[in-house]
Order: structure tokens, then sequence, then C-alpha cells
């Protein structure tokens, strides 16, 4: 013999109960899965793409900061009074006319002073003995970089990161400069003299920065020998980068985000390369995880709401439903069995029409 489901033997309203849940609670708790799924893959993107739209607007803003020092530096080699400053010798010219040269060439360098605030000193020096230095003195100039921009022969350096004694009190600070050697326009193997421009580390990153949704997120630029050219920490600036293994990825994989623990945390790194130079964003995954908590807290408002609100409906359909229809079905089972008497004491009456 074929056995009874057990489900033919339950109660209208269990039957009923488990149809209400059903159909209230399995497509909310569908649509909030997917719900939830979908923001935290839009979450994670937003940030991925903010952290691109950093990194770009870094590449563009230090790009024209280099490019724009460089052009100094080239018009103090090509510019005609700046030459003849740094070539004539005594009696070429009347110390009036030095006079005027060197106020004309102070006015120079006292508007890039003022119009830039990441730019630290200047300093010019001629083969003729004549100089020029405007900006914060610097006491312990690097001696490293002279020579190996001497030995680049007119080509510019940009030197690392390091630590300088500047202004009246002395002050310790790291800068980023300029070294260039000046070589005569009728020979080029012919030293003139040598520029250097100096700029504030910290300075030139808070200006490279201020504009941008950092909040979440780490933003640092890494020279290809991966020493750190610029970062929010100034003791960390010209230092080597302590994870080699990270180095290896951002410069294999940039452009393309990819996970990494770094420091006990977990990130999504980004990076872009500007000449030997890597600009990385690394965007805590806590940061996510914050954001998708707020998500969660609206998936678990709308599935207690619905569980509630399908509850309200289940006991309405119960009072305004079932229940009617439990009464006239013992009615209809007692006329069954004989009792004609149904209904006219337990079942409301029908008014009558005249």
């Amino acid at each position: 013999m074929r056995k009874k489901l057990p489900i033919k033997d339950w109660s209208l309203k269990t039957k009923s109960t488990i149809i209400f849940l059903c159909l209230a609670t399995l497509p909310i708790l569908a649509v909030s899965a997917i719900f939830f799924y979908q923001s935290n893959n839009i979450l994670r993107q937003q940030a991925l793409e903010t952290s691109n739209q950093n990194l770009s607007s870094i590449e563009a803003d230090l790009n024209n900061t280099m490019r724009e020092i460089e052009d100094i530096s080239e018009y103090i080699i090509y510019n005609n009074e700046f030459y003849q400053y740094l070539t004539f010798e005594d009696g070429e010219a009347t110390v009036e006319e030095f006079s005027n040269m060197n106020e004309n060439l102070r006015a120079f360098f006292t508007f890039h002073l003022t119009n830039k605030n990441y730019f630290q000193s200047v300093f010019i020096e001629g083969e003729n003995g004549r100089s020029i230095m405007m900006g914060d003195y610097i006491e312990n100039e690097n001696k490293k970089w002279i020579t190996a921009s001497r030995e680049r022969e007119g080509q510019v350096l940009w030197t690392d990161p390091y630590e300088v004694q500047t202004g009246f009190p002395t002050e310790e600070k790291k800068v980023i400069s300029l070294f260039r050697q000046i070589n005569s326009r009728y020979d080029f193997t012919n030293s003139i003299g040598e520029v250097r421009i100096h700029l504030n580390e910290q300075q030139l990153y808070d200006y490279l920065m201020s504009d941008l949704e950092n909040e979440s997120s780490d933003l640092f630029v890494l020279r290809e020998d991966g020493t750190l050219m610029l970062h929010a920490d100034k003791e960390t600036a010209g230092r080597s980068f302590s994870d080699q293994t990270l180095m290896r990825r951002i410069k294999n994989e940039q452009e393309e985000p990819f996970k990494y623990s770094y420091n006990g945390e977990d990130y999504y790194v980004s990076s872009k390369q500007l000449e030997d130079l890597y600009l990385v964003s690394m965007v805590k995954e806590s940061y996510i995880a914050t954001e998708l908590s707020n998500v969660r807290h609206i998936t678990a408002g709308i599935i207690i709401g619905t569980i509630i609100l399908s509850i309200l409906v289940i006991i309405g359909f119960f009072m305004f439903v079932l229940k009617p229809i439990g009464a006239l079905t013992r009615e209809i089972r007692r006329v069954e069995k004989g009792d004609f008497t149904a209904g006219s004491k337990s079942l409301p009456r029908m008014k009558s029409e005249h």
C-alpha cells in the first residue's frame, strides 16, 4: 500500500502558515542576498575607482611639478641674463650692471618661492665665483649628489629625499632636490656653473594630496630601486620600502588592482608608473568592510520588517479568512450528520428582503 504523504494530514491553518511564510520570506531573502552581494562588489569597485582617480591626479600633478622645476633649470641655462651673470669676469660689466642682473634674477626666484609653498630654496653658482641663494639656507648639503650631478654633464638629476638643516634657528627637514650642471653654450664639455633647487618633501606631498580622497587609503611614491620618494610619514621618506615582495608585485601588476596583506592588514593595491617612479595606492579592506556594515544593517532591517509584516498578514488571514471558513466547515459537518439546526446558532443570519 502507498503511504499517505504527511502533508495531506496537515491542517488548513498549518498549510496556510507555511505557504504565507514561503511566499513572503523566500523572495525577500533571495533579493536581500543578491542586494548584499551586489553592494559588496559596488563598494569595492567604487573604492578602487576612487583609488585610480587619485593616482591619475597625482600622476598629472607630479609630472607637471617636475616638468616645471626642470623648466626653471632650462631657463637658467638659456636665459642671457643668467648666462652673463655666471660667465662675465670682473671688468666685463660694471658694478651697476651686475647689481641690476642680481636684482632681476632674484625677482625671478622670489616669484617661484612665493607661489610654490613646497619650493624650499634655490642656489646657483658660476665658475666665475658669483652665486645667488634664495629661500632657506641649506647648511649640510649632501656632497654625493653634487658629484653625481657633475658626472651627468648637464643632465637633470633628481635626488632621493635627504635630511638637511635649514633656517635660523636651524631646523631639520627632508628635501627632494634637482641638481644640474650648467654647460657653456659653445662648448658642452665646459662647465660654467651649477644649479640646485630644493623642494620640501612634506610640503610637496601635502600639495599633491590636498584635493584627494585619501582617508581610506595609503598613497605614496616609490623609486625604481624601492626608495620611498613621497610618504605621509616624514620619517619613512628616503628609506627603502620594507616589503620587497610587494615591491615586485607593484612592478609586475601595474594598473591591475590586487589584494595584499601588509603589516597585518589586508589592502587592495593599485599603481601607476611615471618614468622611474611608481605611484601607489593601498585601500584598506577594513574601510570597505565598515561601509559594508551599513548595508548589512539595512538588509537585516528589511528582512526583520518583512517577517513582522508577514506575521501580521498571517494573523489577519487567520482572523478574517480561516476562522470563518473553519466555522462554516464545522456546521456543514453537523448537517451531514443529520443536525439540521446547524447554522441557526453559530452562523451569521442574513437579512431578509421584503
